[in-house]
């Protein structure tokens, strides 16, 4: 006869939780229905259908790069960044958790989604030579008034998970730029231009690093950051973001067209 051990006794803690969730169960962030489960952002309905792209892409012409090459052999283009993974569109679910996480704000949330990025990554080959992990920073004024840089919270989530050194602080944003939203193309990629620094307190010489933000667009802040990453001494970029969003008056085609011609 085996023995079993009693469960263990409810804490005060435990109980109280209990009773929190069944008098304000979880509300999905997605589609706004409570539901039950451990997990609070999510209902299961809304996490099963939620996209997730099957590789990373070149920075240029957004073909697949199932495998971690330095030159991508659609566009034949070297680019400040290797390659870039976002989990899916910013239209749609995942942006209705980015700006719940943003803007509520639900810093958990964040983790939450970084989790999900980790996952996704570790199916690659491409993060094999990454050595650490860099967010894309606020400027000083946007984060005091924030509250946080939601980069930060994701970058900082893989990092742990992925056993990567993690380096906040080391890129630094020195000009307040406008907001990005109903630029052109050309304007954006002014509007970034020399935003951002790497700090003297650090050495980043001969790292690999993986840039992250929460959305990319046109890829105008990412190349930004990448150029002061390699500027600063960075081997090697490459980037990941929980969505790529597209906004009207942004054609993808020419987005593609401008990339190739600047880069």
């Amino acid at each position: 006869m085996t023995n079993s051990s009693p469960p263990p006794e409810p804490t005060l803690r435990s109980l109280f939780s209990d009773l929190l969730k069944f008098i304000y169960p979880p509300l999905c962030q997605v589609c706004g229905a409570a539901f039950d489960g451990d997990n609070i952002w999510l209902c299961h309905r809304c996490r099963s259908i939620l996209e997730q792209r099957p590789a990373p892409v070149c920075p240029i012409c957004r073909h697949l790069q199932d495998k971690p090459i330095s030159r991508c052999h659609h566009c034949r283009k070297r680019t400040l960044i290797k390659w870039v993974y976002s989990l899916g569109t910013y239209d749609g679910p995942y942006g209705n958790l980015i700006k719940a996480f943003k803007y509520s704000p639900k810093p958990g949330l964040g983790k939450l989604l970084g989790e999900m990025l980790v996952n996704k990554l570790k199916e690659f080959k491409h993060l094999e030579k990454i050595e650490a992990v860099c967010p894309v920073p606020l400027h000083y004024r946007k984060q005091v008034r924030r509250g946080f840089n939601q980069s930060e919270v994701i970058a900082r989530q893989l990092a742990e998970s992925l056993q990567l050194e993690y380096l906040p602080g080391q890129l630094i944003q020195v000009r307040q730029n406008r907001d990005q939203i109903g630029l052109t193309i050309a304007e954006r990629f002014a509007n970034v231009h020399d935003i951002y620094e790497v700090s003297r307190d650090f050495d980043l010489a001969g790292k690999s690093v993986l840039l992250v933000d929460d959305v990319t667009t046109s890829g105008a802040t990412l190349h930004a950051a990448a150029r002061a990453l390699r500027d600063g001494g960075v081997n090697s970029v490459a980037a990941a973001t929980i969505a790529v969003a597209t906004e009207a008056g942004i054609d993808p085609a020419a987005t593609l067209d401008y990339l190739t011609e600047v880069f």
